[in-house]
């Protein structure tokens, strides 16, 4: 899981090494999970969700309580999906 960070450190890194290198790692995250088919991932940093604003994060990179409850409904709703995916797939 490659989690996701706030708006504000989003647009902070914006053209920067520190950006380049969050993808670079991302990419190759997702180069992984298309090599070992045991391997998933979700990622919420190349994949940003609009509904954690600035005011759900602790720090630039950390959620608060508020934003960790909806993070969390986040996850098992991928999870979920995976799950469900790979069911019909084992059909």
């Amino acid at each position: 899981i490659q989690p996701p960070v706030s708006p504000y450190f989003r647009k902070s890194i914006k053209r920067t090494a520190i950006a380049q290198m969050e993808k670079e790692y991302s990419q190759l995250l997702n180069t992984l999970a298309k090599k070992y088919e045991n391997i998933d991932i979700i990622d919420f940093f190349l994949n940003d969700t609009k509904m954690l604003v600035d005011t759900m994060y602790y720090d630039p990179q950390h959620l608060n309580k508020e934003g960790a409850l909806i993070f969390s409904r986040l996850l098992a709703k991928e999870i979920e999906n995976k799950v469900r995916a790979h069911q019909i797939l084992l059909k």
